[in-house]
């Protein structure tokens, strides 16, 4: 049995296509294991990961901060702001 160039061919096309949609398949099926593992943490667990991040987030509060002396240019204490002004 010899084989011609235009079966070998046809072969070599077959070998190809199978090899492509072997490929597809398996990112088909990674990206759909991501996409269930998303919705597990998101659905499943998401008010537990909820709850650790509003623990861990960052609380804001006002701390009230005392002035400091104001000195004019002469050295002088200056004890009242609104005798401070600026000339432009």
């Amino acid at each position: 049995m010899n084989y011609t160039d235009e079966e070998k061919q046809k072969g070599h096309q077959k070998q190809i296509y199978i090899r492509i949609q072997l490929l597809f398949s398996f990112v088909f099926v990674i990206f759909a294991a991501l996409i269930l593992r998303l919705a597990f943490v998101q659905i499943v667990n998401g008010e537990e990961y909820e709850k650790t991040a509003n623990e861990r987030s960052i609380n804001r509060m006002l701390i009230q901060a005392p002035r400091g002396k104001i000195y004019d240019k002469n050295g002088l204490y200056n004890s009242n702001l609104k005798n401070l002004s600026r000339n432009t």
